[in-house]
C-alpha cells in the first residue's frame, strides 16, 4: 500500500473537521438541527460527516480495493469493492439509498486507483454525505 504524503494526511484530517463544522453551522443556522435525546442530530452528524467516510475510505478502498488491486484488475476490483460497500450499507439500512451508494462508490474508488492516495476519496465522501443530509433536511422538513 502507498504512503501518503504528510501534506496529503495533514489535509486528509483537517478536512473532515472543517467540513463538519461549516455543514453543521449551516443546518443549525437554518434550524435544521434539534439536538434533543430522542433525535441526537449533531452526534449523527458528526459520525455522518467526520467518521463515517474516513473509515470506510480507508477500509474499501486504502485496504479492500488496494489488496484487491494488485491480484486482479482494477476495473474488476472496483466493482468488487463497490459491490461489498453497497452490501454494507444495505446490512444497516435496507434501503433503495443504500443500493445507490453503488455509484459514489465507483468514483471513491476511481480517485483512489488514480492517486493512490485516501485524501480524494475521503473528501469526496464527506461532500456525498453532506448532500445526502442537506436533500434528507430539505425534503423531509
Amino acid at each position: 500500500m502507498a504512503h501518503p504524503k504528510t501534506s496529503h494526511l495533514v489535509v486528509t484530517l483537517t478536512a473532515h473537521p472543517a467540513t463538519f463544522l461549516v455543514a453543521g453551522g449551516i443546518a443549525v443556522g437554518v434550524g435544521a438541527l434539534q439536538d434533543t435525546p430522542s433525535d441526537p442530530a449533531l452526534t449523527t452528524l458528526f459520525l455522518w460527516l467526520a467518521m463515517a467516510p474516513f473509515a470506510e475510505e480507508l477500509v474499501f478502498r486504502g485496504a479492500l480495493l488496494e489488496w484487491l488491486s494488485r491480484r486482479i484488475s482494477d476495473l474488476a476490483a472496483n466493482v468488487i469493492c463497490s459491490a461489498l460497500f453497497v452490501i454494507a450499507h444495505y446490512v444497516f439500512v435496507p434501503s433503495l439509498w443504500s443500493l445507490l451508494t453503488f455509484i459514489p462508490s465507483i468514483w471513491f474508488g476511481l480517485l483512489y486507483l488514480r492517486h493512490r492516495d485516501l485524501v480524494l476519496p475521503t473528501c469526496a465522501h464527506a461532500l456525498c454525505n453532506v448532500a445526502f443530509i442537506v436533500g434528507h433536511v430539505y425534503f423531509h422538513n
